[in-house]
């Protein structure tokens, strides 16, 4: 996969912005919230390249899953022990049975039956975004090797548009059928692109189809929002509206982050796009992940030794949080993450051609991938001589 060094700078730029807002700025400045839209628009694109590239060859599902979950897990896990130091020593601890959900990233999964969800420690609250990302991993592979590439949109389309009405309908905001969207317009990225390779024309053009949708997504905040609440107050009862119009803000702020991203990967390399591709940038990106992961428990850690020295939080405090976390998360990525990815290498992906003749992706996936591939062809699928 081409390494794109602007996505890793955008990503860093996105773990800092989320930082800020939860330190000081959640208040003055909500829509930094949406930084985490960002994250699943570009995973959705990263991972569906790579199973795009990848998907079908000999050992594929063994090397994806073995390569996310050296990745993810190893930081992820290791946070919960330093949260079980910390937590006896907090105002008012954390009840730990909740804990099994964040064990197995199903926070919030109550949400789909509208069930009570149980209160864990707010230090780990972020940690939905992770679990629908895990979710997702979880399942896509599959569903992007069946389908194949030419029925590939047919798969993104219920995950792009369903969200929608899920978040009207009132399910709960942070699970993956509420959220999936942007990961969809990630996956919907990678195929634009893997088609554009071959067409010379749309590939010259596809800058400015992702500008304009950038720049439309954006002040669409303007006239968009106000027009479709407007049409929803024609047909439903005010507090109808209310659900209907978030949910239309949510899905404008991913399309503005699917035109940022498209824009970036069809530019990378030109000159006005140079400050993105400083290395201090770049090495911030690197290490998103951590920062993302680690900021609330450094910001429990630092509130505690103030205490200890009877010290108040002032913007310098905050100051220092962030350069905490940042430090924290690059001798993470120095001594822990960095050492353990060196394993991937026991994983590696196949590349086509290196595939013998005669060897085939497991007969299992390749007999459904044929299957689905004709009864869509033939618009069978739903009827009653589909049988899967």
């Amino acid at each position: 996969m081409r390494y794109i060094p602007e996505l890793d700078a955008v990503r860093g730029i996105a773990a800092i912005i989320i930082v800020l807002f939860h330190v000081r700025f959640m208040g003055m400045f909500p829509l930094w919230g949406t930084a985490v839209d960002l994250f699943f628009v570009l995973s959705g694109y990263l991972i569906t390249t790579i199973i795009l590239e990848k998907g079908g060859t000999p050992g594929f599902f063994k090397s994806f899953y073995a390569r996310r979950a050296l990745r993810i897990l190893p930081i992820y896990y290791l946070t919960f022990p330093v949260f079980l130091i910390v937590n006896p020593l907090l105002p008012h601890p954390s009840s730990l049975r909740p804990l099994p959900y964040y064990l197995t990233y199903t926070q919030f999964i109550q949400g789909y039956w509208f069930g009570k969800i149980p209160e864990f420690s707010m230090h780990f609250r972020h940690t939905w975004t992770l679990a629908i990302e895990e979710q997702f991993y979880l399942i896509w592979p599959i569903v992007v090797v069946v389908m194949g590439r030419r029925l590939l949109p047919i798969a993104i389309a219920p995950l792009l548009f369903g969200p929608f009405f899920m978040r009207i309908a009132g399910f709960f905001p942070h699970l993956l059928i509420t959220r999936c969207d942007g990961l969809a317009l990630g996956a919907l990225l990678a195929w634009f692109f893997d088609v554009a390779r071959s067409n010379e024309t749309l590939s010259k053009r596809s800058r400015y189809i992702f500008m304009c949708i950038a720049i439309m997504a954006y002040t669409g905040s303007w006239w968009l929002d106000k027009g479709v609440g407007r049409i929803a107050s024609m047909y439903f009862s005010p507090d109808r509206v209310v659900p209907i119009v978030w949910s239309w803000i949510q899905l404008r702020i991913a399309v503005m982050f699917f035109g940022i991203t498209g824009l970036l990967i069809c530019a990378t390399g030109e000159s006005w796009l140079r400050p993105l591709r400083l290395k201090p940038l770049i090495r911030l990106g690197r290490i998103s992940y951590g920062i993302y992961l680690y900021h609330p428990l450094v910001g429990v850690v630092l509130g505690l030794f103030l205490k200890a020295f009877h010290r108040h939080g002032t913007a310098w405090t905050d100051a220092l949080r962030i350069v905490l976390c940042v430090v924290v998360s690059a001798l993470s990525w120095r001594f822990i993450e960095a050492p353990i990815l060196r394993f991937k290498d026991r994983f590696p992906y196949r590349d086509r051609a290196s595939v013998p003749a005669g060897v085939v992706p497991r007969p299992a996936f390749a007999r459904l991938s044929k299957r689905v591939r004709e009864s869509v062809s033939r618009g069978a699928i739903g009827s009653d001589r589909t049988s899967l």
